[in-house]
């Protein structure tokens, strides 16, 4: 999948989540219940790595147990707040954006 193509589908999904871009044109944020989420999805369709760099604006022992116990005890973000994907499948990666937009925002009690 071209770059092109992949940025303008990251868009349409954050664009559902009312999901804005921060500080530059490919960094948006949403508020969880675990603190605010950065979120900045990569492509780089020339060596086959589709990449989406997430992390936890403040993160600790507590926020992982509570991640663990209300989201997912397989898919935690490491020890600093890190939760990125690197992939080779765009649509695997699509589908994982539009999975925890919708869980961050459904735990967040916001649907």
């Amino acid at each position: 999948m071209q770059a092109k193509i992949f940025n303008k589908r990251v868009k349409d999904i954050l664009k559902n989540y009312n999901l804005i871009p921060s500080n530059n044109h490919y960094q948006y944020s949403i508020n969880t219940p675990f603190g605010k989420l950065d979120i900045s999805p990569n492509a780089t369709p020339r060596i086959k790595v589709y990449t989406l760099f997430m992390r936890f604006e403040t993160w600790d022992e507590s926020k992982l147990k509570q991640f663990q116990e209300l989201y997912s005890r397989v898919d935690t973000p490491s020890n600093n707040g890190k939760w990125n994907h690197h992939v080779q499948d765009p649509k695997w990666l699509l589908d994982k954006l539009e999975e925890v937009c919708s869980s961050m925002e459904y735990l967040g009690g916001k649907k």
